[in-house]
């Protein structure tokens, strides 16, 4: 004897199911997603972060030694030229150029110069009498279809005076 109560699904209830199962991956992509997101640019403002604080530094620690005398800011004051006591004060510059910090350790050798962080904009500014230099910094970091937000530094950097 078969029951007369067999039930199955009808088409109503498959078709509730599976719409209420679509939105719910279609919400766990979108969350996916944005995380996804949310990473790249974070990771994006922390390599800018990092290339500031490496070009900051790497200034910091090499234009602190130089003689306020040797020191001279040209090219619309995205080069600095300076004698370098490190190097026993060879002629030595920092070019921000093509969107990099650029180390020339001996301007006269004529050989290739050493590539630093990547920046959007850096300047050097003479302050009060000649013995200051404020520098100025930009940056956004390095993936390019994540945008973050500008990453920016400003440092006052003494120089020596013999």
């Amino acid at each position: 004897m078969k029951s007369p109560h067999k039930r199955g699904f009808t088409m109503m209830e498959i078709v509730v199911s599976m719409s209420i199962c679509c939105m719910i991956l279609a919400d766990v992509a979108l969350i996916i997603l944005f995380t996804g997101q949310n990473l790249r640019k974070m990771t994006n403002e922390s390599e800018a972060t990092k290339d500031v604080s490496f070009a900051m530094e790497f200034l910091r620690y090499t234009l602190s030694m130089a003689d306020y005398t040797s020191v001279s800011i040209s090219n619309a004051n995205h080069r600095i030229e300076f004698d370098d006591p490190n190097l026993g004060g060879t002629a030595s510059a920092f070019e921000f150029k093509g969107g990099h910090l650029w180390y020339d350790r001996d301007t006269s050798d004529g050989q290739e110069e050493e590539k630093g962080g990547r920046l959007i904009n850096m300047t050097f500014e003479p302050v009060s009498a000649r013995n200051i230099i404020h520098v100025d910094i930009l940056s956004r970091g390095r993936s390019g279809e994540i945008v973050g937000n500008l990453i920016q530094a400003s440092a006052d950097i003494y120089l020596r005076n013999k």
